[in-house]
């Protein structure tokens, strides 16, 4: 069989079509973001109003987190026996390793006798938040990976009370999650109706 020689052109058209399929390829579509950047708010937002007018449910309202996690387990699940999960290239696997390491991370923490810091959870929001932005390339997400650490650094070196940890809280959620999920979102959505 005869190889066909291509020109400088073609090689370079083909190589930008390949760019361009992994670009798309690491375009989330900005709903897990989103996701637990709601949820989380939300709770915070709950907690803060409870402190406000001191009255409080039987049970952390944080405590909802657990159940969301199993709800977007099984859709990932879900997900994967009906094929509609890409495949999983190199940035996808480590993107998603990060996040797996914090959830355990997150778990372990939050069934810790005595109650943790706010400052362990601002620091571990930061880390995958962080870390998918600087892999991905995303600068809206490694900036509230940021914001997360200097929340951490706020509750370190200020005097603040509760009601100012609850609403870093809210913060931390809508900096590094919701906002970015939009974004993401909206690139998705552009991106699917092809107006890139």
């Amino acid at each position: 069989m005869e190889e066909k020689e291509i020109s400088e052109n073609e090689s370079l058209r083909i190589i930008q079509q390949m760019i361009e399929r992994a670009r798309n390829s690491i375009i989330d579509k900005g709903t897990w973001p989103i996701y637990w950047g709601a949820i989380i708010t939300f709770c915070s937002l709950f907690l803060l109003a409870e402190i406000k007018v001191q009255k409080f449910l039987p049970f952390d309202i944080f405590m909802i987190t657990i159940p969301a996690m199993v709800v977007q387990i099984i859709i990932i699940i879900y997900q994967k026996s009906k094929g509609k999960v890409r495949p999983v290239g190199l940035y996808q696997k480590a993107i998603a390793y990060v996040w797996i390491a914090f959830a355990v991370s997150m778990l372990l923490i939050s069934f810790t006798p005595g109650g943790n810091s706010p400052v362990v959870y601002f620091v571990l929001y930061g880390i995958p938040t962080f870390a998918t932005g600087g892999i991905v390339n995303f600068k809206p997400m490694t900036i509230g990976g940021i914001i997360c650490w200097i929340c951490a650094l706020i509750v370190i070196f200020f005097k603040v009370d509760s009601t100012i940890k609850v609403l870093l809280v809210a913060i931390c959620s809508i900096s590094a999650w919701l906002i970015p999920g939009i974004i993401l979102r909206r690139r998705y959505l552009r991106v699917k109706r092809g107006n890139v």
